[in-house]
């Protein structure tokens, strides 16, 4: 389900059901405060994941490296550059570095920030 909010842009699954509830990995949030933002300024990527030990985000090819993830969530502050939009992809990692894998598909989400 995704769902804009002024200020905010946001990516949020639906959290599971049954036996699996508890233990499948999935994106529960994924947004960034502010979005739009002005050339020159920062903005703040804030997640939550369960059951994954880490996560990658990229910036349209730039890898900002494997983070530790926090069982409540997580943060990184960004610089998305100039004048351009710029679109994050967080994925799920396991504890080796490799995509975690849920319905035949990568555990991941992208959102998109726009710089004026």
């Amino acid at each position: 389900m995704r769902r804009n909010l002024p200020g905010f842009a946001l990516i949020a699954d639906v959290l599971p059901t049954g036996d699996d509830a508890d233990t499948t990995t999935h994106i529960q949030l994924f947004y960034a405060v502010p979005n739009p933002i002005t050339a020159g300024e920062r903005v703040v990527l804030f997640w939550e994941i369960p059951n994954t030990p880490r996560v990658r985000i990229v910036a349209q090819g730039l890898d900002t490296g494997a983070i530790a993830n926090d069982p409540k969530g997580g943060y990184l502050v960004v610089d998305p550059g100039p004048g351009a939009t710029r679109t994050y992809t967080i994925t799920a990692l396991d504890d080796n570095g490799n995509p975690i894998v849920h319905n035949g598909a990568n555990v991941s989400g992208s959102l998109t920030i726009t710089v004026r």
